[in-house]
């Protein structure tokens, strides 16, 4: 890993990266809860989002609004710096003690860059299954990028693995070592094996009753595509039924994605980022 200033600045990225072309595309959300799972089984993350959110209330609000948060460093332009420190300073007064009873504090960089991590990571699962496999130099070259908005938040890169390789052995690490079943990852293992049990604030209850079996297709996606350290550790193995599912699903996505008209394909933050070179 590599240290350096905490003050420095990063070029906004353009329309050029690679992360323009992946990161607000609709499919990232396919292994919405694999992102779940990855942020809430570290401790200090679980921690943060039981003492300052109505996590119990609304399990999925955590993982939901760090999207359009990335989103904006990457799309943003010259404003994706001022993008950077909003979201940083949020997350300013979260801290305390978590489930063992360990200090936690969401702005140190170890915490905040692990959350970081595990959404730069799932672009890269989401690409290779639903799209392409991604070759060693896209992928270096896709990490640099990501690099580049993490500088924006201005907590220097210590904690940042130098190039891809680095991350990939840092991130199986995590995985293997620092991840486990928190009591924010077993509230979100019971809301993701039943979600009828936990209504969603964008939808009315009664309608989130009648839909929440649609869960079973994420459900199915994400167990799949789980790290198998972290199956074993949330008892997740996936059935043949799930595998099917997961390969259909990708078959299909990958013939159909490319026909849709660009602005179906891709989140609000990133449309507006195309209308601005466009117009």
């Amino acid at each position: 890993m590599h240290g350096a200033s905490s003050g420095e600045v990063a070029e906004p990225l353009g329309p050029d990266s690679l992360a323009w072309r992946y990161c607000g595309d609709w499919r990232v959300l396919l292994l919405l809860g694999r992102v779940g799972y990855l942020q809430l089984m570290y401790p200090p993350l679980s921690a943060g989002v039981i003492d300052h959110s109505a996590f119990y209330a609304e399990p999925w609000d955590r993982v939901l609004r760090s999207l359009p948060a990335i989103a904006g460093l990457v799309y943003d332009g010259p404003a994706a710096a001022r993008t950077a420190h909003r979201v940083r300073d949020l997350h300013a007064p979260v801290e305390g003690i978590d489930h063992r009873g360990v200090p936690y504090r969401a702005l140190d960089p170890r915490v905040f860059f692990w959350a970081f991590a595990t959404i730069t990571e799932n672009v890269i699962t989401v690409i290779d299954a639903f799209d392409h496999r991604m070759g060693p130099a896209e992928r270096e070259a896709f990490y640099q990028e990501m690099v580049r908005c993490w500088r924006q938040f201005g907590l220097g890169t210590r904690e940042v693995p130098a190039d891809y390789p680095a991350f990939r052995r840092y991130f199986d690490r995590m995985c293997e070592e620092e991840l486990e079943l928190t009591p924010a990852a077993r509230r979100f293992r019971d809301v993701f094996n039943r979600p009828g049990i936990s209504a969603q604030p964008w939808v009315p209850a009664r309608l989130w009753r009648l839909v929440a079996p649609l869960a079973a297709l994420p459900r199915a996606l994400s167990v799949v595509a789980l790290p198998p350290a972290l199956r074993r550790v949330l008892g997740h193995q996936p059935t043949a039924v799930q595998k099917s599912v997961f390969w259909v699903t990708r078959t299909l996505v990958r013939l159909g994605w490319p026909l849709l008209p660009r602005g179906w394909r891709y989140m609000e933050r990133a449309r507006v980022a195309f209308s601005r070179l466009d117009g």
